[in-house]
């Protein structure tokens, strides 16, 4: 489990920002990155479009979890 708030599970926590940069590049992604941030990986993924006139969109979620 990838439970960012128990460093026991930190290599949890990298193969699960591993899993999602991957997934994003499979996706059609051109641009996807892990960006080592304190705590946890961060997972940047950017798809410019050609047409300079289109809105931008962003997408903000969580890949880690928290204890139960």
């Amino acid at each position: 489990p990838s439970v960012s708030a128990q460093p026991e599970h930190d290599g949890d926590v990298r193969r699960s920002a591993e899993w999602l940069s991957a997934k994003l590049k499979e996706t059609g992604f051109p641009v996807t990155e892990i960006w080592e941030t304190p705590g946890a990986p961060a997972v940047f993924a950017e798809w410019p479009s050609e047409d300079r006139g289109a809105p931008t969109v962003l997408v903000y979620g969580h890949h880690d979890v928290q204890p139960a």
